[in-house]
């Protein structure tokens, strides 16, 4: 089975692209995401060959410039990205992706209204899961580390959970998981948390629906909650 961990998150206002960069590679290069990760990634190429042959340098995530690429979106907006695999095969491979935006505000406001303002790191493992361990390492606790280092909402999810929902007939599918976790908002003004303040609820927080990652029947009633609160900016937004 296909498993991912994705966060999504604000800045500071004001924050440099390239502070923002170096947050998120150390974040990348710290014990706990070392841990489970490991600490070689490669360039991704246009066979195995290939990127084999491109190793990142050992440290170099927390550095502006390579393996980072800066790639012009469209008028005042460019986005800033890590694109990288692990090198291993099948059941230990793991895929990573960055993105960190940089858009004027204008084209932040229209990012905004379709949902693509926030940063985005996204962490895609294959099957070798018991409970909710990936390898020896909790993938709820690596989670949560991400949401709270970097201040964002992190889901916990698989491709046959979301196929899953999709085809119960759940609305907002492409948000179910097995859990998410959000961490203390820096912004000012991250939608994500639009409503958890409604409902009183103060980050960081965290909503368990299923341990086991090897179930795809997770109860359908819990994922909605779930889903509800992550989809809760977008809903807002579009009317």
């Amino acid at each position: 089975m296909s498993y991912f961990i994705r966060c999504q998150w604000r800045p500071e206002a004001g924050r440099s692209v390239d502070d923002r960069v170096v947050e998120a590679g150390a974040l990348l290069q710290s014990l706990e995401l070392v841990s489970f990760l490991g600490t070689q990634w490669y360039n991704l190429g246009n066979s195995k060959r290939e990127a084999l042959s491109k190793p990142i340098k050992p440290g170099s995530l927390a550095s502006v410039g390579r393996p980072w690429k800066r790639t012009k979106m469209g008028a005042g907006w460019h986005n800033t990205r890590l694109l990288a695999w692990n090198g291993k095969d099948d059941l230990d491979a793991a895929d990573l992706s960055v993105t960190i935006v940089d858009a004027d505000e204008n084209e932040a406001e229209n990012l905004e209204r379709v949902g693509l303002a926030a940063d985005t790191l996204v962490i895609s493992f294959h099957g070798r899961c018991a409970g909710s361990k990936h390898g020896r390492v909790d993938v709820f606790d690596t989670a949560r580390t991400i949401a709270d280092r970097l201040g964002g909402a992190a889901l916990v999810t698989s491709h046959d959970v979301v196929e899953a929902a999709e085809a119960r007939g759940m609305r907002n599918y492409m948000v179910a998981g097995y859990a998410a976790f959000w961490g203390v908002d820096r912004s000012g003004r991250n939608p994500q948390y639009t409503a958890l303040r409604a409902k009183g609820i103060e980050p960081p927080y965290s909503f368990i629906v299923e341990r086991d990652l090897s179930r795809k029947d997770v109860d359908l009633v819990r994922l909605q909650e779930v889903a509800d609160l992550l989809d809760s900016p977008r809903s807002a937004t579009s009317g």
